[in-house]
């Protein structure tokens, strides 16, 4: 027997309609459905009721049921256990496929739970001493195969992240997959892709780059060497300028994880071909007071020549006629103030020539066809343009070379 109190002043009585407040009607409402669902999940039938009477002055209804009443705080327990049973039972389960050994498919719709490296977002970077790896936990990709047994740890590490994982996967690959790190096509692995993993594998991600550049070198020109019978022996004239080559290099250089590690030239071509320097060198033998270096070296500027050879800087064209220190050439005579010397204060001896400064400067070595060698340190009246006055000890030998038409040679 059940006894059911109802609050004194929500009875009116007997006669009146029995009306409840709203507020109650909800209530009884959901302890209705509540006392259903539970006597359905305990597997209870509904209880007969059967209203016996009141009771004279009192505010009681006595009813009769055949099943002892159930608490509803029971009833609430029973349901969250059941439904927390079922959620595990969803998350834990694995289905079995045939197939050789102890092996299973694992089908996920997610593969991985828990958070992520820097790589995809978060975790914690590689050599973190202040805290620990972030951890995942990773289910084969769907379709996999896995052995049964429990889960691995691992870690995944690179210059810049480091994770720490629990999976059942079998190889360093899928690890990798699953932890969502892309491998380039140059990066490497440690150990290996197709390695299996074992308890506290540590997986080594190397970044590898690679990167060219061209350099451009500069190829040197060789020296040539010709011999020129139309040369007057001891002189030396440039007959081309060398030219510097241009030598592209494309050069490679491949990285880990930021630090160089080879570099190397992978080809290189010749862009432009140097241009080979060619000098002449004379080798006409001519007569003449001053024919030879040796003969030279008593004049100005030719004693610290210690080359058997002059340079030509340039050839001239010219009308070289002879003179003497005596009155014919200078108008002097033995014994007049400044006879025998030039217009400059040299000495006048063999070697000498009369140039107008403003064509050929004083001081300038030259040389002669026929005379030989010889230096600028003397002028004339008569010497303009290109006109030029060679010295000699004697009027006969003066008037012996009389007037002639040809190219000099002007010397470094």
């Amino acid at each position: 027997m059940k006894v059911v109190s109802a609050p004194q002043n929500r009875l009116v009585g007997l006669s009146q309609s029995r009306t409840l407040h709203r507020s109650e009607q909800r209530g009884q409402g959901w302890r209705r459905l509540a006392d259903s669902f539970g006597r359905g999940l305990l597997g209870l039938r509904p209880p007969e009721q059967a209203a016996l009477g009141t009771l004279p002055g009192l505010p009681l209804q006595i009813r009769a049921t055949n099943n002892p009443a159930v608490p509803l705080w029971v009833r609430l327990l029973l349901v969250i256990a059941l439904v927390g049973l079922w959620f595990g039972f969803q998350r834990t389960i694995i289905p079995f496929t045939p197939a050789a050994g102890l092996r299973t498919t694992l089908s996920a719709a997610a593969s991985t739970v828990g958070v992520t490296g820097p790589g995809d977002g978060g975790g914690t970077a590689a050599g973190s001493e202040a805290h620990s790896a972030p951890k995942r936990v990773l289910l084969p990709p769907p379709g996999s195969e896995a052995l049964i047994g429990s889960a691995k740890t691992i870690r995944i590490s690179g210059k810049d992240f480091a994770v720490g994982v629990c999976t059942h996967v079998l190889t360093v690959e899928q690890a990798l997959s699953g932890a969502g790190i892309a491998l380039g096509a140059l990066d490497r692995v440690e150990p290996a892709p197709s390695a299996p993993l074992a308890e506290a594998t540590d997986i080594r991600v190397i970044r590898v780059r690679q990167s060219q550049e061209h350099h451009q070198e500069s190829v040197p020109f060789e020296h040539r060497r010709i011999y020129d019978p139309n040369l007057p022996l001891g002189l030396r004239q440039q007959v081309q300028a060398g030219l510097p080559g241009t030598l592209i290099r494309r050069i490679e250089t491949f990285t880990e994880d930021g630090e160089v590690i080879s570099r190397k030239v992978a080809e290189d071509w010749l862009e432009n071909a140097p241009r080979a320097a060619v000098v002449a060198y004379g080798t006409k033998r001519l007569s003449g007071p001053m024919a030879s270096l040796e003969a030279a070296k008593s004049l100005p500027r030719y004693d610290a020549v210690t080359s058997d050879t002059l340079a030509v800087r340039r050839v001239l064209h010219v009308v070289a006629t002879g003179y003497e220190a005596g009155p014919r050439s200078t108008g002097k005579r033995p014994g007049d103030q400044w006879y025998g010397f030039t217009s400059i204060g040299w000495r006048a001896a063999p070697g000498i020539i009369a140039v107008d400064p403003a064509v050929i400067p004083y001081r300038t070595r030259l040389y002669v066809p026929g005379y030989g060698f010889g230096i600028a340190g003397d002028t004339g009246s008569a010497i303009v343009g290109h006109r030029i006055d060679l010295f000699y000890n004697t009027e006969q030998d003066a008037a012996r070379w009389g007037r002639q038409n040809l190219s000099v040679y002007i010397l470094e």
